[in-house]
This record gives C-alpha cells, structure tokens and sequence, in this order.
C-alpha cells in the first residue's frame, strides 16, 4: 500500500491531514500546519528570555527564520519534544483548578485545606489528622432505657429487700422457734433463729445489690451497667435453685403438715412453695433479661460514654 493511501492523522489534533499541509518529525509522526504553526508559537513563547540588561540599548535581533512547512522530516525533533509536552500537561490547568502541594490531590479554586492529607494552602503546613471514634447514635443523654431498667431494679431491689428485711426481724424476735418441731427448747429456737437470720442474709444482698445497680443505671454511671450484669448471673443461678425449693416444697406438703408441732396445713404450706416460685420465678426472668439487654454492644458502647 503507498504512503498516499495511508492515513495521516495529526499527533496533536487527531484529524487526517493526508488533504492538507503537514509536517513529519523524525518519529514519524504527522503534523497539520495548524497545529504545527500553534505549537512553534507556543515553543518560541516558552523559551524566550527576559532581555539582557547589557543589551537594552542595541538593536533589537533579526527574528530567525522558521523552515519552510514542507513533507520532509522535522530537522530537529521540535514537534516531538512538544507533542510531549502536550500530553503532559495536566488537565486541570485548562479549568483553573489547583492541587494540593504535599499529595498532589486536585482542589477546588476556592479551597484552602486539602481533605485527604490536611495541608493548608494558606499558611504551607500540614495540619494533623486525627479520626474521631465512631459516636454512639443519638445522644445518650435522651435515651430512655436507662432510667426505665434502673427505675424497675431499683423499685424491685429495693421492695424485696425491705421486705426480706422484715421477714428476718420478725424471725428473730418471735419466741416460738421453729414451726416444725423444738419450739419449747430455747437452744434450739436460737440455733434456729441464726439458721434462718443467716439464710435471709443473702436475698438480703443480692436485692441490695439489684437496688444499687439500679441507681447507678438512672445516673448513667458506668458502674451501673456492670453491678446489673454482674447481679444477674449470681441472681439466674439462686432463682433456679429457689425454683427447685418451692417445687421440692410442694411434694412434701403433705408431710411437712402431719408434724405435730406444725401451726398451719397442707394448703398453707403449699401457699408458701407457691410464692417461692412466683418470686423465684420472677427473679429468673428480670436477671436474663438484664443480662442480654446489657450484653448488647450498643449498650455496652453507651455505658462507656457515660465515663
């Protein structure tokens, strides 16, 4: 195929210059007399210098004459060397934009602090950039559960607490001693005042806790969240134990209520196995609510941003 019926596309422009003046340079690339013109100007341009103090009274210097446009190769490379420098122009200088100085992150003409590395434009120094925790959603200051789940173990805390406070007094004045046998030894009703007084002593503080717990939650204390979680595993362990006491209760009604010396009835003792569980019962369910309601990473993230 001859050279005529091949395309010659200019290297700067991109159009077939095969119908038109052209030049080659020595790569072989083709130039239309267009772009060839713009890119000697823009070359002469480029390279002129500032005139030489020593030379401001001389006469000005002939312009040197430019070779003729013409088929032949381009004599020294010019075009080339432009056509390179075309390329590597970046493309933000035609819109009037910048880039940063340290990461070369294009800018906005108006912006002053580079987003990705933090330089400012203005004063040339690097500001430090440091990545915030991620914040617990919404402010832990209008959430509602806090003072709900410390106002509930406060009140049952503190309720059973009195009241088991009130059950042991009462057991500890009274003169009759045990129900079930040995009231008229005096040895006896007191060993069995201190069994009870001692077996009383640790709903007594388990409730205490609770109660506690629970006053620390309403004041978004940290601490609150702990004691909570902490009082339901030792809670759902004595509940499930109280369970099988008022189960085990209930079997031996019957003979619990044939001792002679026992005041009351089957009914009553069964009544008393009954509440056992509904108390137990309770008890159970409030700890392993606590316990997964707190185990949640939400709520553990807002515990810790109470301090």
């Amino acid at each position: 195929m001859s050279e005529s019926a091949m395309a010659k596309v200019c290297g700067l422009c991109g159009q077939d210059c095969s119908g038109r003046a052209r030049t080659k340079d020595k790569s072989g690339k083709y130039f239309c007399k267009t772009c060839y013109d713009q890119a000697m100007a823009k070359r002469a341009g480029s390279h002129s210098a500032a005139p030489n103090p020593s030379e401001a009274g001389a006469p000005p210097r002939p312009s040197p004459k430019v070779k003729p446009l013409s088929e032949p190769d381009d004599q020294y490379g010019l075009l080339g060397a432009l056509l390179d420098e075309q390329i590597a122009a970046p493309p933000i200088a035609a819109t009037g934009a910048r880039e940063c100085a340290m990461c070369h992150t294009p800018l906005a003409p108006s912006a002053v602090i580079c987003t990705h590395c933090g330089f400012n434009t203005a004063s040339g120094q690097q500001m430090s950039v440091t990545m915030a925790a991620p914040a617990f959603v919404g402010n832990s200051r209008q959430t509602a559960w806090p003072i709900l789940i410390g106002l509930i173990s406060t009140l049952i805390g503190g309720g059973l607490g009195v009241l088991q406070a009130y059950g042991m007094f009462l057991n500890w004045t009274q003169s009759n001693g045990s129900p079930v046998g040995g009231s008229g030894d005096p040895a006896y009703n007191a060993g069995y005042k201190v069994g009870q007084s001692c077996g009383g002593f640790v709903p007594l503080l388990m409730m205490t806790w609770l109660a506690w717990g629970g006053i620390q939650t309403m004041r978004r204390d940290s601490s609150g969240v702990k004691n909570l979680r902490r009082w339901s595993i030792y809670q759902t362990i004595l509940s499930t134990l109280g369970l099988g006491c008022g189960a085990l209760l209930c079997g031996m009604a019957p003979t619990i209520a044939q001792r002679p010396n026992f005041p009351g009835d089957t009914a009553e003792v069964i009544a008393t196995a009954i509440g056992i569980i509904v108390v137990s019962g309770s008890l159970l369910l409030w700890a392993l609510f606590v316990f997964i309601w707190m185990g949640r990473a939400a709520i553990q993230r807002e515990a810790d941003s109470w301090g």
